[in-house]
């Protein structure tokens, strides 16, 4: 909009007017000749102000309305949003599961932010681009689905009720941890050397992160994402009562030494992926590992010592797994092992000394044990396309089937007819599929 010189002259009077200086412009406005220009240019004046001013100062109580696709996953409900020019502080309300909202100019003015009690769900990316936000309130129970600051987390985290996936929602690579403060008296967390854990002391939901973590003895889980990320965590103490290790756990830490507890049953996907770990020996309580569980890892050798579930790519490709639940037989012993990336499976015949050779069954039917041959004849079980190599101190099965077959050994000693059998293992549980 141009303005020419006698309207410039006019704005010019009325500011002047404005601060009191200009004694001309209040006869003018008592009714004088040019009072029609006048008008005029307050009418401009208004119009340019209209243009200029913050877009803060329309979005009170404004509400989003979001698209047809959104719409249907909150209820046909729309977020309510609010923000407060005066505190920088923007509040969302309104909806279940909070996705990124369109805010516009205002979001580099935001400094706080506040999610009502009725926000259940928090989603990846949720409250990212919020470059100069410091502090996060949650007022309910939420459960996070990912990272929801992504490089834009804020110094400190504020937490009136209980947060599910709480190390996910905050953590990243490049961003700083935040500082996590317990509100409104939260009957949930207590804080304790660096942790937040349940107020009974049961599960260990966040570890603020160090070199070091010794896990309290109260502990009886370890909560999923608890130490996501903290690259710099190499030294990790596991006590005797915990026995649930959640998923992404220890995911991408420092972590090259690992000793698990007698009483673990449960390990999540993709819980110690991502680090230096080469050895490790599961104890007979072992039920679960895992998706992923150590994908990405040194590890080389694994041993157990039951038939726990083994879920896809739980261990490396490289990766020896070793069945060794002992059976005493003649003061030896016999032992399985399952080489995942060639899927051979070998009978350890050197344990037990003296022995002719051996008796092995395979199946994929846990509940029944049919197919039976010696390493010395070389018997092929052509339902389960098991090609049978043997040596004299070791039988080798080749396992070209998709599914897990269930194996059990025993040793024999003589020859033909006079051939006496030791005691069956346990039926062991190859998971070919890894």
């Amino acid at each position: 909009m141009s303005v020419d010189k006698k309207t410039k002259r006019g704005v010019k009077s009325i500011r002047n007017w404005l601060i009191g200086v200009d004694t001309s412009v209040l006869y003018l406005m008592r009714g004088g000749k040019p009072m029609k220009k006048i008008i005029a240019i307050i009418l401009v004046i208004t119009m340019l102000a209209c243009n200029s001013v913050n877009a803060a100062s329309f979005v009170q109580d404004k509400k989003v309305e979001l698209n047809n696709e959104h719409m249907k996953d909150y209820n046909n409900s729309s977020v309510k949003w609010k923000f407060d020019e005066k505190s920088s502080v923007l509040s969302f309300s309104g909806c279940e599961k909070l996705e990124k909202v369109d805010v516009g100019q205002i979001k580099n003015q935001v400094r706080y932010i506040v999610l009502a009690d009725d926000i259940k769900e928090i989603s990846s990316g949720s409250l990212s681009g919020y470059f100069n936000l410091s502090k996060v309130t949650i007022l309910g129970d939420v459960v996070a689905t990912g990272n929801a600051f992504y490089l834009d987390t804020p110094r400190t985290l504020e937490l009136a009720g209980r947060c599910e996936n709480l190390g996910e929602m905050i953590s990243s690579d490049m961003a700083p941890f935040p500082k996590i403060v317990l509100i409104n008296n939260n009957k949930y967390y207590e804080e304790k050397d660096r942790m937040l854990l349940t107020k009974d002391g049961k599960e260990l939901v966040l570890f603020y992160g160090g070199e070091s973590l010794k896990v309290p003895d109260t502990v009886e889980k370890i909560d999923s994402y608890a130490c996501y990320q903290l690259g710099n965590l190499s030294d990790v103490k596991l006590n005797g009562k915990l026995k649930e290790i959640g998923d992404y756990a220890f995911y991408h830490t420092g972590i090259s030494t690992l000793k698990l507890k007698n009483n673990i049953q449960i390990i999540g996907e993709q819980a110690f992926a991502g680090n230096n770990i080469k050895t490790v020996k599961f104890n007979k309580k072992i039920k679960l590992i895992g998706k992923y569980c150590f994908d990405d890892n040194l590890l080389r050798k694994v041993y157990l010592r039951s038939n726990p579930k083994i879920e896809e790519g739980a261990f490396p490709k490289d990766a020896v797994i070793q069945y060794s639940k002992k059976v005493k037989n003649r003061g030896s012993v016999a032992e399985l092992e399952y080489r995942v990336k060639t899927k051979k499976l070998y009978v350890v015949a050197n344990k037990i000394k003296k022995a002719s050779g051996y008796q092995i069954v395979v199946t994929q039917k846990s509940n029944k044990l049919k197919k039976k041959f010696n390493t010395q004849k070389g018997e092929l079980n052509k339902k389960l396309k098991l090609n049978l190599k043997y040596q004299v101190k070791e039988g080798v099965i080749k396992v070209n089937s998709k599914n897990s077959i269930y194996v059990k050994v025993r040793p024999y000693f003589g020859k033909k007819n006079n051939k006496k059998y030791g005691k069956w293992s346990i039926k062991y549980k190859v998971p070919v599929y890894l």
